[in-house]
Order: C-alpha cells, then sequence, then structure tokens
C-alpha cells in the first residue's frame, strides 16, 4: 500500500483526532506538507551509519506512525526516494525535490511511516524512548556549552 492522500487517512480517525494531537510537519523550503492524526508508535533516536549520513548528523531522532494516520498535505509530487542497494537493505530515505529537507518515508512493508522529528512543525509531546544502532554510534560529547542563538564566529 502506498502513502497517498487518498488512503493514508483513515475514516476511522476523525474521532482519534480529535481526541489526540494533530502534528504538522514541512520541508525547509514549504514545498512539501504533511499532518499526523493520533498518536506517534514510539520515538528513538538511530545511530546508524545510515541514518548519520543520509541526514548529516550524529544522531537521528524519528516518530513511527501508523501509515493509516499519516496524510501529505500539499507538494507530494516534490517527494522523491531513495532506497539504499544492496543485499538485505531495507534503509530508504525520501527529500524534498527543491530543498534537499529530510521528509517522512514508508516503512515495513509501508504500513509505518518513519517521520524526522526535525521536520515537525511544533514540538511533539513525545520524547525519544531508546537510543537504538548504538553499536554504530559515534562518541560525541555533548557537554559543551549552550547558546539561545548562534553565536558570532570568531
Amino acid at each position: 500500500m502506498s502513502v497517498t492522500p487518498e488512503n493514508a487517512l483513515a475514516p476511522d480517525l476523525a474521532l482519534k483526532a480529535s481526541r489526540s494531537r494533530v502534528l504538522f510537519g514541512s520541508c525547509l523550503c514549504g514545498d512539501v506538507g504533511y499532518r499526523i492524526c493520533g498518536s506517534p508508535l514510539r520515538m528513538v533516536k538511530c545511530d546508524c551509519e545510515s541514518c548519520r549520513r543520509a541526514r548529516g548528523v550524529a544522531s537521528a531522532s524519528n516518530l513511527f506512525v501508523p501509515a493509516r494516520q499519516f496524510q501529505w498535505t500539499r507538494g507530494e509530487s516534490q517527494v522523491v526516494s531513495y532506497r539504499l542497494p544492496g543485499s538485505g537493505s531495507s534503509f530508504a530515505t525520501a527529500f524534498c525535490r527543491r530543498c534537499g529537507s529530510d521528509l517522512p518515508r514508508a516503512s515495513r512493508g509501508e504500513s509505518v511511516v518513519v517521520v524526522p522529528a526535525g521536520t515537525l512543525d511544533s514540538e511533539p509531546d513525545l520524547r525519544p524512548q531508546a537510543h537504538v544502532c548504538v553499536s554504530e554510534k559515534f562518541d560525541i560529547a555533548d557537554d559543551l556549552p549552550r547558546y539561545a542563538e548562534t553565536p558570532p564566529v570568531v
């Protein structure tokens, strides 16, 4: 099953959506948008090499959402997918054709959508429940100074 506007948001979600928060997300340029009606299944921080390379981060925060709760709201034709070649590889990524932003993608037989947390328009109520693929984790310390805004370059 492909995640499309026609089938992604099942009719039985109206009641569930009224009881739970609707989350919206988009790419950097704004051409692509989506919504999630209902609660995500979980949120994890993935430390695998594929996530690091595809997202350009040391650890990727991802939400997992049932496909029936996900809907593209605009720009679905701008979404480009890439599946890592190789035997047994299930890694795929999706991104905006115009700005290159990471975007949600179908996973696990297309019954679950993996949503990069950084693409959400507002902060989710859910926090990461685990680090996964820690055997591939970069050893990057997080005891650095913190700034409200980007400090001037020296």
